[in-house]
């Protein structure tokens, strides 16, 4: 091992500011051994430093590994210098080099959830999927303790609650972050110890973005007075990941399924829970799946001691629906109305959201119609309201039932026994 390359590996698996980093760092490398890595690289001073240090010790590792660019393309030009620099420098290391390009500027999640949110979710799918196609191992991304610093300061800054301070994992399923305990200063020694020349993104400037204000502002200034605050707020940082750990293990019996791109909360295990579990559990999903905020989740806990059925407005076009069985989160365009024609000479009628309605064969050669339920529909005789009641149907279930009407009036309704010979079926296609 040359000389370069052992200072190189001293300054990655030590810290400067947090003892506690170092063993955690070794470890996270050893497990690393003899994997095939895919290294997110986006051509700046962490990411150069890390795919810098993974390929300099690929032979003593026994690592094969990948580098992925993903351009967010939206800095024009600048982008594209961004892309050309990444695969020149992979080109000249022999580095197997792959680059994705995505289309923000058409993300529905750019409007609802802002560019920030947007370009991190879209690089985690492009991530995993090129991860799952190239048969790597693990991804690694390159955030550093100055990442974990801000991240506190982001989550206040954008609604954190006691639970969520726990800032970012070195560790999720098959994503790593290995050098987390790695500072600014640290990078930048190895920056300039290995000649390294990163590209910069001039959107690091644009104070539009929490996160750039936080670093551009705040972090200097908190590096500046010190006194404790650093080592205050990772202590903070490592109590909150273990308390959001003890709720995890003491609250994962209340969800009962995932469904149809929401959840279902278990009622009767939220009453058995305290005040403070039923705001983790409630808080946890309305974050996880619609971005609700802690006026959201109060007023749900307001209406929870009702043992009515009702639903509550969340952000980005989800419901919350509860009942006396259970609490469920979902996307309101699933019980949005309905209605297909079947032609006749056709078996197979295709609804919105991923559903569709087999006939049988002796079906086939008439006309049909395929919705939702109507106010006043009747069946067999009885109101289908009345119907579904007695059989104790959550509202949500009564509005995504399928309705099956031919010019006589309805002949099937979903949920409910049908008659022997009137045998439909409903396939989820997603």
């Amino acid at each position: 091992m040359t000389n370069s390359m052992s200072k190189s590996r001293n300054l990655l698996f030590s810290s400067p500011d947090y003892d506690g980093w170092r063993a955690g760092s070794r470890n996270i490398w050893e497990k690393l051994r003899g994997e095939r890595l895919l290294v997110a690289f986006s051509g700046g001073k962490d990411s150069l430093a890390l795919l810098h240090y993974v390929w300099m010790h690929k032979e003593l590792m026994g690592w094969d590994i990948l580098a992925c660019h993903v351009n967010h393309n939206l800095r024009g030009e600048e982008s594209y210098e961004d892309v050309r620099f990444c695969k020149n420098w992979c080109f000249e290391r022999e580095i197997l080099y792959i680059e994705v390009e995505v289309d923000l500027k058409n993300s529905s999640e750019v409007v609802s959830r802002g560019v920030e949110y947007a370009a991190r979710a879209y690089r985690y799918r492009v991530l995993e999927e090129v991860r799952i196609k190239s048969d790597c191992g693990y991804i690694l991304t390159a955030h550093s303790a100055d990442d974990q610093l801000e991240s506190f300061f982001v989550d206040l800054m954008t609604g954190a609650s006691l639970f969520t301070l726990g800032g970012i994992e070195s560790a999720s399923g098959r994503l790593v972050r290995p050098v987390l305990g790695v500072s600014a200063e640290n990078t930048a020694e190895y920056i300039e110890r290995n000649a390294l020349l990163p590209v910069y993104d001039s959107s690091n400037n644009d104070l539009r973005y929490v996160r750039n204000l936080v670093r551009q502002k705040l972090i200097p200034t908190v590096k500046e007075l010190d006194s404790g605050i650093i080592n205050s707020i990772r202590r903070i940082q490592a109590e909150s990941s273990a308390l959001k750990e003890w709720m995890e293990e003491r609250t994962a019996c209340a969800v009962s399924h995932m469904a149809e791109g929401g959840v279902i909360i278990d009622r009767k295990q939220l009453d058995s829970f305290s005040s403070a579990e039923r705001r983790y559990v409630i808080g946890k999903w309305l974050s996880f799946l619609c971005r609700g905020g802690a006026v959201h989740a109060e007023a749900i806990i307001e209406r929870f001691a009702r043992r009515r059925s009702a639903r509550h407005n969340l952000p980005e076009g989800w419901l919350c629906e509860m009942t006396p069985r259970s609490v469920r989160i979902f996307p309101a365009a699933s019980v949005a109305p309905f209605c297909a024609d079947k032609p006749v000479g056709v078996s197979t009628v295709e609804l919105p959201g991923g559903r569709e309605v087999l006939f049988p064969q002796y079906m086939a050669g008439n006309m049909y119609r395929v919705r939702s339920r109507k106010k006043g529909d009747r069946y067999n005789g009885k109101k289908l309201k009345d119907l579904f009641e007695k059989r104790g149907f959550d509202p949500y279930l009564r509005d995504r039932a399928i309705v099956v009407e031919d010019s006589r009036g309805i002949v099937w309704v979903e949920h409910l026994k049908n008659s022997s010979e009137t045998t439909l079926k409903v396939v989820n296609l997603r």
